[in-house]
């Protein structure tokens, strides 16, 4: 009990006060009493020690020394301590760090712990308090924790990633690099394996094993591999990593220091493909220093240039020169480089076998900083390019079969040539050549001779005109020569008489003798036209006007030809209109037999009713073949003649064979047995009810042709007759091939017959002819009862004129047939 009469804490150990004393002393901590009010009534030599080595003397209240809260650095209040909390609140404290300044002024550490004493029945009688002297052991944890701060800011300051594992690949530290490549806090990654979200997921099995397999004396190592952000981006990480291991050797931890190399793998694959492309590259590539010295070259530059890399490399581009560049060009371009840093165009130069190239050239500075430390030069050879421009420049001004000069560039010379001649006072001319039957050998010997005639027509004409003049074609057969600086037109005259006797001459193509003659027009500059366009029309027409004049000749250009033209275009045009509107009609004359005058057939002639006027087809049928009208205007004849020969069988008149004429342009048509075919059928004739007419002239142009079509023909049924015979050159050889049944002695034989003229033989040797041949002979043109007598007495079977009848209307042909007896024998006299 104390003074008052309390229960004390001293008291409590009463019993055994001396043993306590004892066995406190024995303690390394210090132990101090207090009573229930926290007046401290004992403590060890190590309590007294902690404080400084204070002697205790029965210490009056602790409330004079001085404390703080380690962790706050706040003032500890007296009531604060945890003895004083024990003693008077009753309650334990277990660890309290707190900082202390003893009695000697030295500054200590402790970790204090207190709890209340009671006695037996429970009741308070003081407390105890228990304090370690941990000074050293926080000045170790605060070097600790220092040095883990530094090495976190050492961490989180470097540029690099630095990932800590454990021995199970669990993330233990993340780094703020590490953080911000990948987007994860690392909050949200440590614990986590590494292998679960860092590693793309095709990767993380592989990952996971080689990470197990790791041994402390694998590291240091290094290896590079793909690592995912949150967002889903790859990087490529290069890593060094190091172990921490325990004194057994064993891994605890791997410690991995990586750097992004995505960027520079991605420069390292531009690298590579620009290295690639320049060597794959198909056009040449040549890199120069500043100093003019090749540094690099591709394979193209060796293919194009025929110099091997090692040849040239530290070589000075000259050795590429050609010598067709002055210096003002390299000045100009070396201008452009150094103000613009580049220079492109066309250049020739020289490959390594001295042959000189052309080839498109662009020069690229390449700069650092504002200074050109290389030149890049890339090239392809544009030989191949030049040569098809030039080909299509040639081809813009030249015919493409003759080589010749063609209308582009006719036009072109024909202004120079205007103006030449407006400074000289000089005089040219234009001739326009036209080729007389040129379509029938076309046609005859198809198109391949045809062209080969038109090449060698063309040589002619180049070799037969000064190489001031200009041989140029205009299309088919269709020539025009320009003579230049001429003194007169006699000039022109002598000239155009030069080529109609060089053309003349036989052509030999394709193992054929083809005989071919122009129909030349001249004009003459400035009298006959002041413009090209005038020129050309004018010498067209003077050819024109050659050709209706019978061909083979020249003819000058006189003010004349154009009305002539005009007329004949007005009369293409009124053709044209009385095809449409079924103008035309055709005329009937009868051919009868010798001596007797029975009708034996008819020929058909065909009429254009042109207004009031019956007009006969030499006032039309050379305008038709000119336009090309003849061939709708044949099918109009062939199908009109076999309407009408049904439509007589069907009023009951006596069923008579009709001839119709073929010209030269429908025979020569490949569809023609079709034509002929259809034309039957649509009437519901037999083959047999028609003869086809060919002239002698036409059968003879292409004896191949014209028998293989003449066999058709007469296999289908139609009858073949060869007119205006005795006129061209038929051979006696080709008649017999031919299956045709009559010939047709021109009109021309038949006139002065009885006077004994030449063509008394003509005839008689026609006819003689024809019956070696088993031919029947029709005699054309018969006017007189004197032709028709000694035609009979030379054996001629039948024959056709005005003598008998003239060509009818069918009407009129209907009520001559009706009025005969028999049904072949009827009576045109």
């Amino acid at each position: 009990m104390d003074k008052y009469g309390e229960p004390t804490a001293l008291g409590f150990f009463s019993s055994d006060g001396e043993l306590l004393r004892q066995l406190l002393e024995c303690l390394p901590v210090g132990v101090w009493i207090a009573d229930g009010q926290g007046r401290i009534l004992l403590g060890n030599r190590s309590g007294e020690a902690l404080w400084g080595g204070a002697r205790y003397v029965g210490l009056a209240e602790y409330s004079a020394y001085r404390g703080w809260w380690a962790d706050s650095g706040a003032a500890l209040k007296a009531e604060d301590w945890p003895l004083a909390r024990a003693a008077v609140r009753g309650e334990t404290r277990r660890g309290a760090m707190i900082e202390i300044q003893g009695f000697d002024g030295s500054q200590r550490t402790i970790l204090s712990s207190a709890a209340p004493l009671r006695d037996a029945n429970g009741q308070q009688v003081g407390a105890l308090s228990v304090h370690q002297d941990v000074t050293d052991l926080k000045q170790l944890q605060d070097s600790l924790k220092q040095e883990a701060a530094f090495s976190a800011a050492v961490l989180d300051t470097v540029a690099a990633l630095v990932v800590v594992l454990d021995r199970k690949g669990l993330i233990v530290r993340f780094n703020s690099e590490s953080s911000r490549l990948t987007g994860y806090r690392p909050e949200e990654v440590v614990g986590r394996h590494f292998a679960d979200f860092l590693i793309p997921e095709e990767d993380r099995e592989t990952a996971r094993a080689r990470f197990r397999q790791l041994r402390g004396r694998d590291f240091p190592h290094t290896y590079e591999n793909c690592w995912l952000s949150r967002d889903g981006q790859r990087r490529r990480i290069v890593w060094r990593n190091a172990s921490i291991t325990n004194d057994a050797g064993r891994l605890d931890y791997v410690v991995a220091c990586g750097m992004d190399v995505t960027e520079q793998r991605r420069t390292e694959a531009d690298l590579l493909l620009a290295q690639k492309a320049f060597e794959a590259s198909g056009e040449a590539i040549m890199v120069t220093d500043t100093e003019g010295r090749i540094v690099s070259v591709n394979q193209a530059f060796s293919a194009i240039t025929g110099h091997r890399p090692e040849a040239v490399i530290g070589q000075s581009p000259r050795i590429l020169r050609s010598g067709r560049h002055g210096p003002e060009f390299y000045a100009a371009l070396w201008q452009s480089l150094r103000n613009e840093g580049r220079w492109q165009g066309e250049i020739w130069d020289r490959r390594a076998d001295g042959s000189v190239y052309p080839k498109w050239l662009t020069i690229t500075a390449v700069r650092d900083g504002g200074r050109s430390t290389h030149y890049v030069a890339v090239f392809s050879d544009i030989s191949e390019r030049k040569a098809k421009e030039e080909r299509i420049r040639h081809l813009a001004e030249h015919d493409a079969l003759t080589g010749l000069a063609n209308r582009n560039q006719l036009h072109t010379r024909l202004v120079q040539e205007i103006e030449r001649a407006g400074r000289s006072g000089r005089h040219f001319a234009l001739l326009f050549l036209d080729l007389d039957r040129f379509k029938a050998i076309n046609d005859t010997f198809g198109h391949e001779v045809g062209d080969e005639l038109l090449i060698m027509v063309g040589t002619r004409l180049r070799g037969a005109v000064r190489n001031t003049d200009l041989v140029s074609r205009l299309g088919g057969d269709e020539f025009v020569v320009l003579l230049t600086d001429l003194e007169d037109n006699l000039a022109a005259g002598r000239t155009a008489d030069k080529l109609l006797g060089a053309l003349s001459l036989p052509f030999f193509a394709a193992s054929h003798q083809l005989q071919v003659t122009p129909s030349i027009g001249v004009a003459v500059y400035p009298g006959d036209g002041s413009d090209g366009e005038t020129l050309l029309r004018h010498a067209d027409l003077a050819m024109y006007e050659a050709k209706q004049q019978g061909r083979a000749m020249v003819r000058f250009f006189i003010p004349a030809l154009n009305e002539r033209a005009a007329a004949r275009a007005s009369l293409e045009q009124r053709l044209g209109r009385a095809l449409a509107q079924g103008d035309f009609v055709l005329h009937y004359q009868p051919q009868v037999e010798l001596p007797g005058g029975r009708i034996t057939g008819l020929e058909a002639l065909v009429r254009w009713q042109d207004g009031e006027v019956l007009r006969l087809p030499e006032d039309f049928i050379p305008a038709a073949e000119a336009s090309g009208l003849i061939l709708p205007l044949g099918d109009w004849i062939l199908n009109e003649a076999c309407r009408q020969m049904q439509a007589w069988r069907q009023a009951g008149l006596p069923p008579l064979p009709v001839a119709v004429n073929l010209s030269a342009r429908e025979f020569l048509q490949p569809d023609l047995p079709r034509r002929v075919a259809a034309a039957l059928a649509a009437a519901g004739l037999e083959p047999g009810a028609l003869e086809l007419e060919l002239t002698e002239s036409v059968a003879m142009a292409d004896v191949e042709t014209t028998g293989a079509v003449l066999q058709e023909l007469a296999t289908m049924g139609v009858a073949l007759a060869i007119d205006d015979f005795g006129t061209g050159y038929a051979s006696l050889d080709y008649l017999k091939r031919f299956p045709v049944r009559r010939l047709k002695v021109d009109r021309s034989f038949v006139q002065d017959l009885e006077h004994g003229s030449d063509n008394a033989a003509i005839v008689s040797a026609i006819i003689g002819l024809s019956q070696g041949l088993g031919l029947r002979v029709v005699a054309e043109g018969v006017e007189t009862p004197a032709q028709r007598e000694f035609l009979h007495r030379l054996g001629c079977h039948a024959a056709q004129g005005y003598l008998f009848a003239h060509p009818l209307p069918p009407e009129a042909v209907a009520q001559v047939l009706a009025g005969a007896p028999g049904a072949t024998g009827a009576s045109a006299e």
